[in-house]
């Protein structure tokens, strides 16, 4: 394995907090494996060990929905781990705790409020990706759109649509779960810094409830304030 690549010693556990954490159905499946594939540098074989495992979790005719909607090279990949296991059984994850996952690349981060300015504008509910790390409590839709009666017609039906996508009781039951498995040194270094101000931007487990709290931009909307971040950057240089 390369230097710069990546594996997992628990990969069985890996994948349980990919699906706990990103995937709500089938339509969020897709956006997720887009933006972990070219922003977290992750390997088809990862999405096939954790779409054959989503198989085991729903119907036939709801997968077929996950299915539609992922690229062929990862089913190749999870139709070979179906040759290897059987169709009916369960990877034996073991088998893959020293396997390349990925390939490590340099992360980018921006605080809520850096965002804001670079926008140059208020977000709404609709900027938003309906993911845990977002919607839970004392996380970046409680701050911003707490108050709803304030919001416009369009920025209510954006937040109802988010909050049937995944809601504030099943955030936190991840969030939870998620951090009863970590040490409270783990928890208190998930962060990463702002690309722009440096501050603290932390990770899916919930530690803040501030405004350096993590969160989850719609795909177009993170590629262009990121686009537009680079070139204030290159200017400033």
């Amino acid at each position: 394995m390369e230097d710069d690549e990546f594996s997992y010693r628990d990969i069985e556990q890996g994948v349980k907090d990919f699906k706990q954490y990103l995937i709500t159905d089938a339509r969020n499946w897709q956006t997720v494996v887009a933006d972990e594939r070219h922003y977290g540098g992750f390997y088809d074989i990862y999405f096939a060990l954790i779409l054959r495992d989503l198989r085991f979790d729903h119907s036939p005719e709801d997968f077929s929905g996950f299915l539609e909607v992922t690229d062929q090279g990862i089913i190749d990949e999870m139709h070979k781990l179906d040759d290897t296991y059987g169709i009916d059984n369960r990877t034996r994850y073991e088998d893959f705790s020293r396997v390349a996952m990925g390939r490590i690349i340099p992360g980018d981060f921006l605080c809520i409020e850096c965002v804001r300015e670079i926008l140059e504008r208020d977000l709404t509910p609709g900027d938003f990706g309906a993911e845990v790390i977002t919607m839970r409590s004392g996380g970046i839709i409680t701050q911003l759109f707490h108050n709803e009666e304030a919001l416009t017609t369009e920025e209510a039906s954006e937040l109802s649509e988010l909050k049937e996508q995944c809601s504030q009781e099943y955030a936190d039951r991840i969030v939870q779960e998620g951090r009863s498995r970590h040490t409270i040194e783990e928890l208190d270094n998930d962060w990463n810094p702002c690309n722009k101000c440096e501050r603290p931007v932390w990770g899916d487990l919930g530690i803040s409830t501030d405004s350096t709290a993590g969160y989850s931009l719609e795909k177009k909307i993170w590629n262009h304030v990121w686009e537009r971040w680079v070139q204030i950057r290159n200017k400033e240089e």
